[in-house]
């Protein structure tokens, strides 16, 4: 599968989650919480550009709620897989590594369903094999391969509230 098709699958896949009224947890500090909303504010997934969600240092991108995670997760995979770069002109393909190198039992991804999970574990595989050269460069092979692993619906074990 090439990477367009990949692309649209996620969308197909991600088409349950509508974009939320609030992007990230109540629980997280408030200033920090209102200035990622508004780094969000009037973004949907079609709308969203990879510099919209800033630095690898300061970034909405790890505090999304699961339901933000689950809206933008396409268009994530879409940044990742087109080459896009992101806010400090890395390869956005890190950051989706960075996302998903916790595992689908992270809470962020909590409300992913099984065929979420396969979506993302493709993705990953695709990243592995069509961008192997840069994401060796870069030194993220390790990671990618934990992630795949992680993600790996034929190693999964279901969350206790899939048993």
């Amino acid at each position: 599968m090439n990477a367009a098709s990949l692309v649209s699958k996620a969308y197909e896949t991600f088409a349950d989650f509508p974009r939320p009224n609030r992007c990230l947890p109540a629980d997280l500090y408030e200033s920090e919480r209102e200035e990622f909303e508004a780094m969000l504010e009037g973004k949907s997934r079609d709308n969203l550009q990879a510099i919209d969600l800033g630095s690898t240092t300061w970034s909405p991108l790890a505090q999304l709620s699961p339901e933000a995670f689950g809206h933008f997760m396409p268009r994530l995979i879409e940044f990742a897989l087109s080459g896009e770069l992101d806010y400090g002109g890395e390869p956005f393909f890190e950051r989706l590594i960075c996302a998903a190198l916790s595992g689908p039992g992270d809470a962020r991804f909590s409300l992913f369903k099984d065929s979420h999970r396969a979506i993302v574990h493709e993705c990953l595989v695709f990243l592995l094999q069509d961008y192997a050269s840069q994401v060796e460069e870069l030194c993220w092979s390790n990671e990618l391969r934990d992630a795949i692993t992680r993600w790996d619906p034929n190693l999964r074990t279901p969350p206790p509230n899939e048993a």
